[in-house]
């Protein structure tokens, strides 16, 4: 070996003179790598050497106690001073005196030893130590000059390179630890840091340490790559300071040689290919790791041995924002990698290509464009096996081959082949692509994605489809830059060719069976997808959209809708296209059946304008311009964007807009908005609303004012000029809108409840002055607001006790009608009520006992009972009864009703006084109004037969508040026997509700359900029956020992809507359909199966006995019904049996592999192991859970578990408290007790744990930028 490296003492000398300044500053350091070089770390109790910028802190220039020295380092405790100087001998004296003199007690100089360091050649050393310690001040005084230190290093072999470097010497063959780690890390923008390289391999890590620590012995370590295993273990060790002064990375044999031989112990890393007595090295006293690849691992006794698992994908993603890459970007860079980490390292830094990229070995090229296959399936060999141009034996065999290489790109699970990366892939295999493959892969992706089916169902596997789709997007963003043999046309070009073949002239079964490939297709093409969608929307033929609305209440899979709503969210991000997205999303928007309920299309606009969370890279300007654009185009959805668009009270956690995942339209962009911008944009649309109010009729208005608190005050004062110019030539029904939003903004202001900005009460004032010029001499118009709200929004006064709101509210609504008699008489009191939003329901039930639900015929109704001219209006108002407008026929109902609970003998008097001028249909009226109360049942004695029998025919007024058993029955068999059982099923629920102690006889209430599931299908469907009555029934009979499962079974999937969709408070299960699935995985499996199919009678029987309308209503909400599952299979209370468990498991993967849905039926196997509770022994999951995960190797489950914790905590976004810590340090102390015994248990919690940490960040970081706009 060429010994031209070495450092001697004048090189160090001339360090000094060359670059004194950084000599100062690297001497301690390096004096502090010799420590720990020559120094076993067992022995050293306590080191502090200051070095670089921290050399000016006080005192000494290091501190060292060690139990056992060498010749350069004393034993014991010692103090180190160090010096530059060109007068060493000075410096020392110096030196000396100053320490000797002021900074210990003499009992600590007596018991330590006094060093000097000079970088020097310090010719009277000797002598000035004699001198010294004659002086007896210290234990025992020592100087290292330049020829010691020169000594010391050439026996630290790995300092002594590291300093030879910094003189600029060339060491070959054999590194420092510093000089690999910056060869690793450093990119020509970012830094790599150690964490990158650990990947969240935390434990190994650890252990990796722990051996260095102990006795020397061989350690392997084995990666996907010897790469991966050589930077883990470089990463590792360079992050503990005692261990990397003693770190050689070998690259030659002959050099290995010499290492060896070293005095000092080493930890030796072999990185050349030649055979060597690692052994030897060992014996010697020196550590060694030996790098490995996985696919080449051979076990053997001798030495320890790790397999480095799978880099944790959220440690990726935290490492790389760590090293300054914003966090979406870092989410993409381990996505594109796949987790991996060879892949991720090249997308950062040029790297040694491995071998497969060298070869243009068309195997690796077809696997490149295909993505990923399954070879189980016909279908995907056939095409697989054209693309490549030979047999398909022949590309397996070479595929096989690079999959066992070191660093592979391909990887097989069962029977399906995937690439490792695909981005990874490209980079390295593009150039090879050629115009021949390329045309072939586009007739290919055209055939396989023009394939239809109703229920998706395709000929190709899905992972085919996607990939297929996926490649699309890489040829059409990435191709004309790097390829370079594929003809004269761009392949973008080419790639918006087949889209457009693909759905040209395509009906809206094709674009059903590409819902989830839609995003590929927006970003591959996004002219061609946005031209072909403008097409579908445009004209007044709407059967597209139709089809659209009705088909995403398919809950199995991703609808059209979303595929939709997120393809058009991707292309938001761009500029070019944000315009046509927009005008899109408006359309959709006012075509949607559901506006009001669930309204996707319009939330995915909100999201692309809201300005405290900015999506997309709209500047502020952009987006008011845009907007003035959709005000012209769309005025009316438009007007609603806008007032949306207005800052809420509390915190709104926003929908995160769909990114994409290819283009880099989103580069650069971050979800933060200053406060001038967000002040300018709502300032903006503030602007924009009052200028469209003003220009348009004064309904606007109303609009405008309840959002006032968002305008400028000169804008308010404008407004108030308006209103009072314009009073009188308004329109009464604007003028009524403008004077309840101007109450509800005064009531609201005056509570100071909620308010986002506080009027000066001069302001206040102008608005109760404009509230009574509009209503002046209106006695109608100034009260019909109190029959209009509830109690609540009508206090306005503060701190007033909530429990007088009621009896407040009443009074001023009795002084309301008294005025209005008072002023305008009967006439005034039915223009009062004929201007009245009537609302509520107009049957008097018992829920009418609570004032926030009574409705206000019944308000008005009983109030008018209570008033002094009641005598004067009874006629009038009992002749409401007859009355074709319902508003006035109910509030005689809720007279009469009132009347019946106040004055005794109410019904005997009447009768007495009309009694000879109502007819049958009038009295039949009369009793309608009234409960079927012993009294009112005798009463009806008086009366014709015939009335009695149509009572109960239409009575809606049949909850009493006082009766027997016996009457109740009564009153359940009469409306039965009337061919009403809804009706029956409500009484015996209310009955059911107010006294818990009630019972009925199971089988008849079950009978009443089933006459009611068959007579009513629709109603149950659409949920239009009493969904609190229904579940208070079944909650009764779940409980019921008289109910056969099979009965009871039947029962719950005739009402299953109201289990899934329809749910209220009580959030009563389906228990009975739920223990079938959990003890019988047939009839699990049967389930999937009729949902996948929507319940084909050609291909299912039906095992429920159920009509074909219920089969599949029942089948849609099949998907809702496994997510009330919150047990596992043998569970019974905290215990599972196990044997049960993991045979339900296998019984129902079995099945589902012969029906071919082995990868759906997983997913739902997933959701329901999610549940799975901790085990006896304090880890988590239970143990069957993880003989399951060990056994059946699925990723399709582990990704379902994964995702359904995650979306269990995504629900409600809130920082992690504390009861989630302590959950989450138990499942971290899970994934470190199962790394060896429970390998993919333990990455799956990694993962748990990771999205946890994660999204916990997201809220606690979104909070933090949105609290200024709460």
């Amino acid at each position: 070996m060429s010994g031209g490296w070495y450092v001697n003492a004048n090189d160090i000398v001339f360090w000094s003179e060359k670059e004194p300044r950084r000599a100062q500053e690297e001497l301690p350091l390096l004096v502090k790598n010799l420590i720990y070089a020559s120094i076993d770390p067992k022995y050293i109790r306590y080191m502090r050497f200051p070095s670089r910028d921290s050399i000016s802190l006080m005192g000494f220039d290091g501190i060292l106690e060690v139990a056992k020295g060498n010749s350069f380092v004393p034993e014991g405790k010692s103090f180190w001073e160090i010096g530059t100087n060109k007068n060493p001998e000075q410096k020392a004296d110096e030196d000396y005196k100053k320490r000797s003199e002021e900074d210990l007690h003499d009992k600590d100089r007596a018991n330590s030893t006094f060093v000097f360091v000079t970088n020097r050649i310090f010719n009277k050393k000797i002598n000035w130590e004699e001198e010294k310690k004659k002086e007896k001040k210290w234990k025992d005084v020592r100087c290292l000059d330049a020829v010691d230190l020169a000594e010391w290093l050439h026996q630290c072999l790995a300092v002594h390179r590291w300093l030879s470097r910094r003189l600029n010497k060339r060491p070959e063959n054999a590194f420092d630890i510093w000089q690999v780690w910056d060869e690793l890390s450093i990119t020509t923008k970012y830094s790599l840091t150690p964490d990158f390289f650990i990947a969240g391999r935390f434990e190994y890590e650890r252990n990796l340490i722990e051996s260095l620590k102990s006795e020397p012995q061989l350690i392997k370590i084995f990666g996907m790559s010897k790469d991966e295993a050589y930077a883990f273990a470089i990463a590792s060790i360079s992050k503990v300071e005692e261990l990397s002064s003693r770190v050689l990375i070998i690259k030659d044999s002959n050099e290995w040689t010499y290492a060896v031989e070293s005095k000092n112990f080493l930890i030796l890393i072999p990185f050349f290919d030649d055979l060597v007595n690692m052994e030897l090295a060992v014996s010697k006293g020196h550590w060694v790791i030996k790098p490995e690849s996985n696919p080449n691992r051979k076990f053997q006794s001798n030495g320890i041995e790790f397999e480095l698992p799978r880099p944790n994908r959220g440690s990726l993603i935290d490492a790389l924002i760590e090293m300054g890459i914003y966090k979406e970007n870092a989410e993409e860079l381990v996505s594109n990698a796949k987790g991996f980490l060879m892949p991720l390292w090249r997308l950062l830094k040029e790297v040694k290509k491995p071998e497969w990229a060298k070869s243009d070995d068309y195997s690796l090229i077809t696997a490149l464009l295909i993505g990923a296959w399954d070879e189980g399936n016909d279908w995907d060999r056939q095409e697989v096996e054209e693309l490549f141009g030979a047999s398909y034996k022949d590309l397996e065999k070479s595929l096989h081959k690079w999959s066992i290489e070191d660093d592979p790109p391909v990887r097989k699970f069962g029977t399906q082949w995937q690439v490792v990366s695909r981005f990874d892939m490209w980079k390295l295999l593009s150039p090879y692509i050629d115009t021949k493959i390329i045309e072939k892969f586009g007739e290919i992706a055209v055939e396989i994605l023009k394939e239809t089916d109703s229920q998706r169902v395709f000929l190709h596997s899905n992972m085919l489809r996607k990939n297929i789709a996926e490649m699309l997007v890489m040829l059409s963003v990435y191709t004309d830059t790097v390829l370079k043999n594929i003809g004269t046309y761009l392949i973008e070009d080419r790639v918006s060719n087949w889209i457009e073949k693909i759905l040209k002239d395509s009906t809206f079964l094709t674009w059903y069976s590409l819902s989830s490939l839609l995003l590929y297709f927006a970003e591959a093409s996004p002219d061609i997808f946005l031209k072909m969608i403008e097409n579908k929307l445009k004209g007044d033929d709407n059967t597209f959209i139709e089809e659209l609305f009705d088909e995403r209440e398919d809950f199995t899979s991703v609808s059209l809708y979303e595929g939709l709503l997120w393809a058009l969210e991707v292309l938001s991000w761009n500029k070019d296209y944000v315009a046509r997205v927009v005008l899109i999303l408006e359309r959709l928007s006012r075509l949607d059946p559901d506006d009001k309920v669930d309204n996707k299309s319009f939330e995915s606009l909100r999201m692309i304008f809201l300005g405290s969370y900015p999506q997309t890279k709209l500047t502020v300007e952009e987006k008011l311009d845009l907007l003035d654009l959709l005000l012209k185009k769309e005025p009316e959805i438009t007007w609603r964007l806008l007032l949306s668009l207005f800052p809420k009270p509390t915190l709104e956690i926003p929908t995160k807009l769909q990114k994409p995942s290819f283009r880099d339209w989103a580069k650069d962009w971050k979800p933060t908005v200053s406060n001038n911008d967000y002040s300018y944009y709502i300032s903006g649309i503030a602007n924009r609303i009052w200028k469209f109010a003003n220009e348009n009729d004064g309904e606007y208005i109303a609009d405008l004012i309840e959002n006032l608190e968002f305008f400028t005050e000169s804008t308010i004062l404008d407004l108030i000029e308006k209103l009072y110019k314009n009073i009188d030539e308004m329109l009464f029904e604007n003028k009524t809108m403008i004077y309840e939003s101007l109450f509800k903004l005064v009531c609201k202001q005056k509570r100071d409840n909620g308010s986002v900005r506080v009027f000066p009460k001069e302001i206040i004032k102008i608005f109760d002055d404009l509230i009574n010029k509009l209503v002046y001499n209106n006695p109608i118009l100034k009260n019909k607001i109190l029959f209009e709200k509830y109690e609540y929004e009508l206090i306005c006064e503060p701190d007033i006790d909530i429990t007088m709101y009621q009896d407040i509210i009443e009074n001023k609504r009795k002084l309301a009608l008294q005025e209005i008699w008072d002023r305008k008489g009967f006439e005034g009191i039915q223009e009062l009520i004929k201007m009245i939003d009537i609302r509520g329901n107009t049957r008097l039930k018992w829920k009418m006992t609570e004032p926030e639900k009574i409705n206000s015929s019944y308000i008005i109704g009983q109030l008018l009972t209570k008033l002094s001219f009641f005598n004067q209006i009874e006629d009038k108002v009992l002749q409401w009864l007859d009355s074709e407008d319902k508003k006035f026929s109910d509030i005689a109902k809720a007279f009469v009703f009132a009347n019946y609970k106040q004055i005794s003998n109410y019904l005997l008097s009447t009768y007495e006084k009309y009694k000879d001028s109502w007819n049958n249909d009038k009295w039949l009226k009369f009793c309608l109004c009234l409960p079927p109360e012993p009294e009112v049942l005798a009463f009806m004695q008086n009366l014709q037969k015939d009335i009695e029998d149509n009572y109960w025919k239409v009575t809606n007024c049949y909850y009493q508040f006082s009766s027997s058993k016996e009457d109740i029955e009564s009153c359940i068999k009469k409306l039965i026997k009337s061919e009403r059982p809804i009706d029956a099923l409500d009484v015996i629920a209310y009955y059911l509700y107010i006294n818990l102690k009630c019972s009925f006889n199971q089988d008849f209430l079950a009978k009443i359900l089933e006459q009611v599931a068959k007579k009513n299908f629709e109603l149950i469907q659409f949920g239009r029956i009493n969904g609190a009555n229904i579940e208070i029934i079944f909650n009764y009979l779940q409980k019921s020992s008289e109910i056969s499962p099979e009965r009871l079974i039947y029962l719950e999937s005739s009402y299953i809507s109201y289990f899934t969709k329809f749910k209220t408070n009580l959030k009563i299960k389906p228990i009975a359909l739920i223990q079938k699935i959990l003890s019988d995985p047939e009839f699990f499996v049967y389930l999937i199966l009729i949902n996948r199919t929507k319940y084909d009678t050609t291909i299912k029987e039906n095992r429920l006995g159920l009509s074909d309308d219920q089969m599949k209503n029942f089948a849609k909400n099949i998907p809702s019904l496994f997510n009330l599952i919150e047990e596992l299979p043998g569970q019974t209370g905290e215990n599972i049996d196990e044997d049960k468990l993991i045979n339900w498991v296998k019984r129902a993967r079995d099945m589902c592999k012969q029906e071919n849905i082995l990868s759906f039926c997983d997913s739902i196997i997933g959701s329901i192991l999610s549940n799975a509770s901790f085990d006896e022994d304090g880890y988590w999951p239970h143990k069957a859970v993880r003989e399951i995960l060990e056994e059946v190797e699925s990723a399709d489950l582990e990704d379902s578990i994964a995702v359904t914790i995650f979306n269990k905590r995504a629900n409600v976004l809130k920082p992690l408290g504390t009861s989630d810590e302590r959950e989450r340090d138990r499942f971290k102390l899970s994934a470190s007790e199962f790394k060896i015994k429970y390998p993919r248990t333990a990455v799956l919690l990694d993962r748990i744990i990771s999205d946890s940490e994660r999204y916990t960040k997201f809220g606690n970081n979104l909070k933090t930028n949105l609290d200024f706009f709460t």
